[in-house]
C-alpha cells in the first residue's frame, strides 16, 4: 500500500495495531508498506489509518507540552536557585551546564 500522502504513518500504524511496531513487522520502502507481517491484522487501508489523525495529532501536541513544561520548570527551578543566593556558575554546574 503506498502511504506517500499519510502524514505519520508509523504512529498511525501503531494506533492501527494498538501497541508499537516490532522490528521486521512492517517494512517501508519508498512510501510503500512492502512487508506486512502481523499475525491477527491486516494491512490497514489509507482510510482505516487516517482515521487516527485526530489521535496522533493530540499525542504529538502532549509530547510537544510536555518538553515546553520540561524547559519551562527547569528554567523556574534555575531562576529559584539563583534567588536563593546561588551564581549562575554554580547552578550552570548543578545542571551539568559547566
Amino acid at each position: 500500500m503506498n502511504i506517500k500522502n499519510i502524514t505519520n504513518p508509523i504512529r498511525k500504524i501503531e494506533k492501527y495495531l494498538g501497541s508499537k511496531l516490532i522490528e521486521n513487522d512492517v517494512e517501508i520502502v519508498d512510501d510503500v508498506i512492502e512487508v506486512w507481517n502481523v499475525d491477527g491484522k491486516t494491512m490497514p487501508t489509507a482510510e482505516q489509518l487516517n482515521s487516527f489523525d485526530a489521535e496522533v495529532l493530540a499525542d504529538i501536541q502532549a509530547e510537544q507540552d510536555a518538553e515546553t513544561q520540561k524547559d519551562t520548570d527547569k528554567n523556574s527551578g534555575k531562576q529559584k536557585l539563583i534567588d536563593l543566593g546561588l551564581t549562575e556558575d554554580e547552578v550552570n554546574i548543578i545542571y551539568g551546564n559547566n
